[in-house]
């Protein structure tokens, strides 16, 4: 605590002093650690604001970022700095630019949130972390309030979004990406986001309706789960699907020299299923489904009277099909599949089983996309 009480003190008094500048003090001063820096950052750049000593700021900034590697706030007093003394170009904005918009956007939510509210986690370590960025916020709102004279738009906009308790990107949503710098990547980060990988899984539950050359089946009812990758609009599902007999009518499966007439079996649908919205809305997305799996039956099970192993019947399912999904939580969705199959399987010597079916499928399913939801969320209003 001595060592900080010094350090204020010494820093005030260096400011008036006409023997010592600031900027020889804090050159000469290596022994104050990042702790130091930061918890005192404020109420330094503040005093030195106030005398529009902007030099001795931009050095002890300096000064900030070598001590602490990792000052993001350093950052926005810069720009705003660079703004007001005519050093910001606009070769300064680009993708990064706009991701440094949204962390601080992000951090002036927090601290507002938690401005008339005591932090109630039990850290010291964090209170003063969150006193330090409430009070370099604060700092920064006045700067972005100060200065009136700008060169273009896209330093008005950096102006407004700074000045605001709580930023916002509607403005440089609004704005024309051919006229602004400022829209043009902030469009691109969006593109972007949109475009970054989200996985979701699926339960479900349905029924089958089988024609042609395997309505022998009739309508069987069906349990299963999915799990997905996507892409924006894209969408790549393997699904498991189990279905379940007997069969209204018998058919014959060839073993060995024997014919056997059966009726219960149980199907397992291994497959890939292609899906592409051609509505996508915040809670509603419709896709077009076309897929192909790999359809196995079982007809007779290793424990039978014939002493023989697993009876299988195999064939390849190419289907088509309308998937439907309704968010009613942030994460989670209903879902509606209606698809068409064709299969034909393998069944030599016993009855033909080529046709077709239909399957409706009802489930909820759960986004695991915290990541780029996150992204798109901070980057609208």
């Amino acid at each position: 605590m001595k060592r900080l009480l010094l350090f204020i003190s010494l820093s005030f008094s260096a400011f008036g002093s006409t023997a010592q500048t600031f900027d020889d003090w804090i050159i000469q001063r290596t022994y104050v650690d990042c702790q130091d820096v930061a918890q005192h950052a404020a109420e330094i750049i503040g005093a030195l604001y106030d005398q529009q000593k902007i030099d001795s700021i931009y050095l002890f900034l300096d000064y900030w970022e070598n001590k602490c590697e990792v000052t993001p706030l350093v950052f926005h007093t810069q720009v705003l700095l660079d703004i007001q003394t005519q050093r910001f170009y606009e070769d300064r904005i680009n993708k990064g630019f706009i991701h440094e918009l949204r962390f601080y956007k992000l951090s002036a939510e927090h601290i507002n949130q938690r401005n008339d509210q005591p932090i109630t986690i039990p850290s010291p370590r964090y209170q003063e972390l969150r006193r330090i960025d409430r009070a370099m916020i604060q700092l920064i709102q006045r700067i972005a309030k100060d200065i009136a004279l700008y060169d273009n738009e896209d330093e008005q906009m950096i102006l407004e979004f700074y000045d605001a308790d709580l930023p916002s990107f509607r403005r440089i949503q609004q704005a024309d990406p051919e006229d602004s710098r400022l829209a043009f990547y902030y469009h691109q980060v969006i593109k972007e986001a949109k475009n970054m990988p989200y996985y979701d899984v699926a339960l479900f539950s349905g029924f089958s309706q089988f024609q042609g050359g395997v309505a022998i089946f009739g309508t069987r009812p069906s349990l299963g789960f999915s799990l997905g990758i996507g892409f924006d609009r894209h969408h790549i599902n393997a699904v498991f699907d189990f279905k379940f007999g007997p069969s209204p009518t018998d058919f014959d499966v060839q073993l060995s020299d024997t014919l056997l007439s059966l009726t219960n079996w149980t199907g397992t649908y291994f497959g890939i299923e292609y899906a592409y919205d051609l509505v996508k809305k915040p809670r509603f997305e419709a896709a077009i489904s076309p897929g192909i799996a790999y359809k196995v039956i079982l007809v007779l099970e290793e424990d039978n009277n014939f002493q023989a192993d697993d009876v299988t019947i195999n064939g390849i399912n190419l289907s088509i099909g309308a998937s439907l999904k309704y968010k009613f939580l942030r994460k989670t969705y209903f879902l509606a599949n209606l698809r068409y199959n064709y299969v034909n399987y393998r069944n030599r010597g016993g009855t033909p089983l080529e046709g077709s079916y239909y399957d409706v499928r009802l489930g909820v399913g759960w986004m695991l996309n915290h990541n780029r939801d996150d992204v798109l969320r901070q980057l609208r209003d």
